[in-house]
């Protein structure tokens, strides 16, 4: 998990990312204090932090029929 292949693949899946998560939602919130590693790996576990816990994976499930 080092070298520049990795660099560059954990810039590309930050670009991918950044190109998917509008700027005025939710997810682009809990991404920004991050945009400055521009570093994949800490969108995913940004995003994984606040979508998969326990909550929020219950008020999902509450609003789906």
């Amino acid at each position: 998990m080092d070298g520049l292949g990795f660099s560059i693949d954990m810039c590309t899946i930050h670009e991918i990312i950044l190109r998917n998560v509008h700027e005025i939602s939710d997810a682009f919130t809990y991404l920004k204090p991050f945009l400055r590693h521009q570093t994949g790996s800490f969108d995913i576990k940004a995003l994984r932090d606040r979508y998969e816990s326990e909550v929020s994976t219950q008020s999902i499930m509450q609003r789906c029929p």
